[in-house]
């Protein structure tokens, strides 16, 4: 049962645990840019004259969250793609 949904998206148990792994640490990392952009909104906020850095702005929030929805968009082509062949092949 453990190996049943890497194999599904073409990848072996240690490929798919890596990847987790990877995608949870950058997660983390995320949220606490998040977080922190938040703060930095609330200091802003009450004291103008203090600017949000450029890198905790809102676009560059947006472009961090981006670039995990086009990560999930290629995870998901991959996935299918996959699929496809090996059920072209069990024909």
């Amino acid at each position: 049962f453990m190996t049943e949904h890497p194999s599904k998206v073409g990848e072996s148990y240690c490929e798919h645990y890596c990847y987790a792994c990877k995608m949870a640490w950058k997660l983390y990392v995320y949220a606490f840019r998040v977080v922190l952009a938040s703060f930095l909104f609330t200091v802003h906020a009450a004291l103008p004259f203090i600017p949000v850095p450029k890198r905790f702005n809102l676009l560059a929030i947006g472009e961090s969250g981006k670039e995990f929805h086009e990560e999930g968009v290629r995870r998901d082509a991959k996935a299918q793609e996959y699929e496809a062949t090996r059920g072209s092949r069990e024909i």
